[in-house]
């Protein structure tokens, strides 16, 4: 079972992201924070495997976080979902340690899809990306 985290500051988002992730047989979600400095603990206490996190997150930005979680919490994988387009940011934030980069325009089985294999160690890269 591939145990989730989801970090977005906005709770409709949040709910509906949960909600398809619940729906999978292979998948739960752990915990889902709000604000950034509540990233951390509860990923090292909910012994997450992936990471679901917002840039754009209260007290604590995504990429500070991706940097922290390095050496905090180094078994956790990141996916970023986030409202920037995956162009702009994407190869910068996977050179910080993300696993995967999302526009939250993405088809939701495409967030399944990178959830699946960033718990396994590998990328994803979007068909925007790809090109």
């Amino acid at each position: 079972m591939i145990r989730v985290c989801i970090a977005d500051d906005h709770p409709i988002f949040r709910h509906g992201v949960k909600r398809l992730i619940d729906d999978e047989e292979d998948m739960t979600v752990v915990a889902d924070v709000a604000d950034g400095v509540e990233v951390i603990p509860a990923v090292k206490s909910q012994k997450t495997d992936v990471l679901i996190l917002d840039l754009s997150l209260p007290n604590r930005s995504g990429l500070a976080l991706l940097e922290d979680l390095e050496t905090e919490a180094p078994l956790v994988r990141t996916v970023v979902l986030s409202m920037y387009q995956e162009d702009q940011l994407a190869l910068s934030l996977m050179h910080h340690g993300a696993l995967a980069f999302l526009n939250k325009e993405r088809d939701p089985a495409e967030l399944l899809e990178a959830i699946r294999r960033a718990a396994a160690g590998k990328r994803y890269f979007t068909q925007t990306l790809s090109e």
